[in-house]
């Protein structure tokens, strides 16, 4: 009985204790405070803009109406968009200084008042913006003066998400702008697969694609047009593991999509004619959650590896391209290596940076006219610059007639860190008119089989002549820099060429060894090879037409 009565006793001053803490917590919600207006459920407020100039109020409002006036100081707190990305696993920018303007930093609660005088933020020019970014605005309330009531910490920061009207471009899978009649040939027009080199291995990816279909058939397995209208797969070049897309499958609502793949089918419904819908597809290595317009919904469980080698827009089967052409558009086509968070697919609905970690290959189907469409995801290391039309008979490497590479030489006594693997570290003296004696002999039309690797192609046919119409080196602040310029070169010639003009220069070669191999082409090779780490190509020449 004692135990239990002491059991009772330690209990009930436990709910003592507890309702004497809770209701100081409670005393403690019931202070006034300051908030940036319009972040109580969310800091992150839409800013439409339409055309520039655009123009946001951002106030601050106090719970209780001032008594006295309140100063409130506001600050541009561009650090805050990168905690914010890290607490919500988003991938926003700060808006560039260029297409910004804020006035009105200093704002004040009048007394008797609730609402601060404003903020002016403007956008004031959307030409710094990139496409495929987006941008927020962040404004933090730095501190207050005049009253005793505190700053919301959650309320603190106010985020503008700059909300742009983007006309993208789009491809037509037929060849009208409106619903076609169905007759076998006059569709059909854009539906092929793209083989790639080289395998991706996917265990975990995100697929992500525009589409919009202008009208939904009906029929059977008998019609032609039957009521199916593929538009995408991403696989591998067997299709042992492809996931696709395609509306109408026989046995469900024409207006139906159907998500095919190795992980089974899954079917989301209720999609509208003539209306955009952004589909993506995001695989963590056990679910597969399909998102329509970045809501949640529907999903297929189990383990598969995507072997990504094989795209395809349409259906590109024989007879299947006009029984199950895709009759509308599609747009944004996407492939990641990692299986993209909520709050990331819902920022890419309108479209992504190029540069985004984790983006393989991208699709923006802008080019137009013609019949390649070209990957948007280029390494940091490659820009395009420039671009023309060609003739189809065209080759990047066989239409060439002249290339100019340069080769780098590093010959200070400790290589800078800046150029490891940029230039070849020879720290050893190098004799400059030496150097030039050398690279002159190479230059006029030679034989220069010693001067080649083998690819193991070769034949009794093959030309190993080529004519080299500049051989030449200029001084660098921390060595030198060769130029060779001809109409061709072979396997590895710059770098035997390089290895073998250093050799002499330092003295380890004779120069008459030059004329030996360029004279008797067939008996040896050079054995002086230049590392990889200095050779650039720096221009291919081609014909003028």
């Amino acid at each position: 009985m004692k135990k239990k009565l002491y059991l009772g006793l330690t209990l009930i001053s436990l709910l003592c204790a507890l309702m004497v803490v809770t209701s100081c917590q409670k005393a403690n919600f019931g202070k006034d405070i300051i908030l940036a207006t319009g972040t109580e459920v969310t800091p992150l407020v839409k800013f439409a803009v339409a055309g520039t100039p655009a123009t946001y109020s951002v106030t601050a409002t106090s719970t209780a109406k001032a008594t006295e006036d309140i100063t409130i100081t506001w600050a541009l707190d561009t650090a805050a968009v990168a905690a914010y990305n890290k607490a919500n696993t988003t991938a926003y920018f700060c808006a560039p200084d260029a297409a910004i303007n804020i006035a009105g930093l200093s704002t004040v609660i009048k007394a008797g008042a609730s609402a601060s005088t404003p903020v002016t933020v403007t956008i004031i020019s959307t030409s710094p913006l990139k496409d495929g970014r987006s941008y927020l605005i962040p404004l933090t309330i730095t501190s207050i003066s005049g009253t005793g009531m505190n700053v919301l910490e959650s309320s603190r920061t106010i985020f503008l998400r700059i909300a742009r009207i983007i006309s993208f471009p789009a491809v037509s899978m037929n060849n009208s702008t409106s619903g076609t009649t169905g007759t076998p040939g006059t569709r059909g027009h854009f539906n092929a697969a793209a083989i790639f080199a080289n395998t991706i291995p996917l265990p975990n990816f995100t697929f992500e694609i525009k589409n919009l279909c202008y009208a939904f058939r009906g029929g059977d397995g008998n019609s032609n047009p039957m009521p199916i209208q593929s538009f995408v797969d991403w696989g591998d070049l067997m299709e042992t593991a492809t996931f696709g897309w395609r509306y109408g499958e026989l046995g469900s609502p024409n207006n139906a999509c159907e998500l095919t793949g190795p992980l089974g089918a899954a079917y989301v419904y209720g999609f509208n004619a003539n209306q955009w819908y952004m589909m993506s597809l995001a695989y963590d290595g056990n679910t597969c959650m399909i998102y329509v317009d970045g809501v949640p919904s529907g999903s297929v469980t189990g383990s598969t590896v995507i072997n990504f080698n094989r795209m395809q827009f349409g259906q590109a089967w024989d007879g299947y391209d006009t029984k199950e052409y895709f009759n509308g558009r599609v747009a944004e086509c996407r492939v990641w290596n990692r299986c993209l968070t909520p709050s990331e697919i819902k920022l890419n609905l309108c479209g992504a940076d190029p540069g985004s970690p984790g983006l393989v290959c991208y699709w923006k189907l802008n080019e137009g006219t013609g019949t390649i469409f070209h990957n948007t995801k280029l390494p940091p290391s490659i820009r395009v610059t420039a671009c023309e039309p060609v003739p189809d008979s065209f080759h990047a490497r066989f239409s060439a007639i002249g290339k100019t590479y340069c080769y780098d030489l590093c010959t200070t006594p400790v290589l800078p860190p800046f150029r490891a693997g940029f230039a070849w570290h020879l720290p050893q003296l190098l004799d400059s008119d030496t150097l030039a004696l050398a690279l002159g002999k190479f230059v006029g039309r030679h034989d220069f089989r010693a001067f080649a690797a083998f690819r193991g192609n070769e034949t009794a046919a093959t030309d190993y002549h080529r004519t080299l119409h500049e051989a030449s080196h200029t001084v660098l602040g921390d060595g030198y820099r060769l130029l060779f310029r001809g109409n061709g070169f072979l396997f590895r010639m710059v770098r035997l060429l390089t290895g073998t003009a250093v050799a002499v220069a330092q003295g380890r070669l004779e120069l008459s060894e030059i004329d030996r191999l360029l004279t008797n082409p067939g008996r040896d090779k050079t054995r002086h090879c230049a590392p990889p780490d200095g050779l650039y190509l720096v221009e291919v020449a081609y014909p003028a037409d």
